[in-house]
């Protein structure tokens, strides 16, 4: 099953513990992975990247995908790094193989893994007081068409005009609505 990030909580709750919630996620999705590999994308101070088979001990694995995950947010613009965990080779597709796909901001980021390896890492959310609703399962997204009038014409756009809506994100958006609407 593939999952996507609650934008509710990256992008409109203020001061949401941003490395908290990446690091806690690739410390629990590093326990069914093999293999990482890091960029950074947006460096404030260096452009590098690693990547290589993760330890096979547990606590070794976790103590150097917390290094990587430390190395990658002090060295990058917030939210600009790739960051991808998973059972791949670097010469195999690592789109199609990574349980943690972070490219290049939030609105990229990914992860694909069972619904039973799902609710193991919510309870990891949960016990580093995160919500457990971090992440939402593909499909529970509302798409809203656009009015056809949109400013999307005047740049020839052909395609349906619209806008995604994450789960949170449109609970939001019906209870602004509903209070708006009240005398």
């Amino acid at each position: 099953m593939r999952y996507f990030p609650e934008f509710y909580y990256f992008y409109d709750q203020k001061g949401f513990p941003f490395e908290q919630a990446v690091l806690v996620t690739a410390m629990k999705v590093s326990e069914w992975c093999t293999h990482y590999q890091a960029e950074l994308t947006g460096p404030t101070k260096v452009v590098m990247k690693r990547q290589g088979a993760l330890p096979l001990e547990a606590q070794e694995k976790q103590a150097f995908v917390q290094g990587l995950v430390r190395w990658v947010l002090s060295n990058s613009y917030p939210d600009d790094f790739a960051l991808f965990l998973g059972d791949f080779e670097m010469s195999q597709n690592k789109d199609e193989l990574a349980l943690f796909q972070h490219g290049h901001g939030i609105c990229c980021w990914d992860l694909k893994m069972a619904e039973q390896q799902f609710q193991e890492l919510q309870q990891a959310w949960e016990q580093h007081a995160l919500p457990k609703d971090l992440f939402y399962q593909e499909g529970r997204q509302t798409i809203v068409a656009l009015p056809t009038g949109s400013i999307l014409k005047e740049y020839d756009y052909t395609g349906v005009p619209c806008v995604t809506y994450s789960p949170k994100r449109w609970e939001e958006k019906q209870r602004k609505e509903s209070a708006a609407k009240l005398p």
